[in-house]
């Protein structure tokens, strides 16, 4: 001032807080899946901020979505170049699975049917379970964790899960279908009234149709004739008679013809004794 004094006056220097954010983790809803993501609110520092999870690729945006689960390094980057970095982790479920209890493959016999069972682990609320084939029909139902095959031929199913979070497994079990042609005619019988082999009958796999049953003597004249009856029935044969009189002990021919439960069809033909 005028008489030569000085004064001194303080300046104070102000500096922003600390980088503070506030996260929320939203973690996977089902495993594999790439629906996670990070809120972030940011406090401190100087806005605005970019954030990054690889520490060299920034947005500005602070929700950070699309995310698979894992770890990452998770960094944001004021105004003024001051970082905040933390390691940072994704979540998700275990693996919904499913499982036949038959799988991969299974077999069964022309005519036969075979229960295919399935089961869940990790699903997260009741499950709808769905079976498909590459045809209709072969199924006793589609939308249950049980079912009957009664295919005629190898098929693939396949079973699809899906949780109340929407989350899908599915398995497959292949159903192999044996097809033994077999039709038999004895090579002898006894029609004697003792209630054993008294008639000749055709045997073969259930479910076959003999569309055609004939007789015939040695010099080729026909006997005894009958058609449409299920292989195996008891009461369908011929009881060694003729025109109404037992025949005597003799060689006699036979043709057969059979349809099987897949349509397919097939002649046979031998030789059987009867005997008195």
């Amino acid at each position: 001032d005028a008489n030569g004094c000085f004064r001194e006056d303080s300046v104070e220097v102000s500096q922003p807080g600390p980088i503070s954010p506030e996260l929320a983790i939203t973690d996977v809803s089902c495993f594999g899946d790439r629906d996670g993501r990070i809120q972030i609110s940011t406090q401190g520092g100087t806005g605005p901020y970019l954030y990054s999870l690889n520490g060299i690729d920034y947005t500005g945006s602070s929700t950070l979505v699309g995310l698979f689960a894992g770890d990452y390094s998770l960094t944001i980057r004021d105004a003024k170049g001051c970082f905040w970095s933390q390691e940072v982790v994704v979540g998700q479920p275990p693996a919904l699975e499913i499982l036949i209890a038959q799988a991969p493959e299974i077999t069964m016999n022309l005519g036969e049917t075979v229960t295919l069972t399935s089961s869940t682990t990790n699903n997260q609320g009741p499950v709808l379970i769905t079976w498909t084939a590459p045809y209709d029909g072969t199924l006793s139902c589609t939308e249950c964790s049980e079912t009957i095959s009664s295919t005629q031929n190898t098929i693939t199913y396949e079973v699809l899960a899906v949780d109340t979070i929407g989350c899908e497994a599915s398995a497959q079990v292949i159903v192999r279908v044996e097809k033994e042609r077999i039709v038999l005619v004895p090579t002898a019988f006894s029609p004697n009234g003792d209630g054993e082999n008294d008639l000749l009958l055709v045997h073969g796999q259930e479910g076959t149709i003999v569309t055609l049953f004939r007789v015939f003597d040695r010099w080729g004249e026909l006997v005894y004739e009958s058609s449409s009856f299920p292989t195996n029935d008891p009461s369908t044969g011929w009881d060694g008679s003729f025109k109404g009189k037992e025949l005597n002990s003799a060689v006699f021919l036979w043709y057969v013809e059979v349809e099987y439960i897949d349509g397919l069809e097939q002649a046979f033909k031998g030789t059987t004794t009867l005997i008195r």
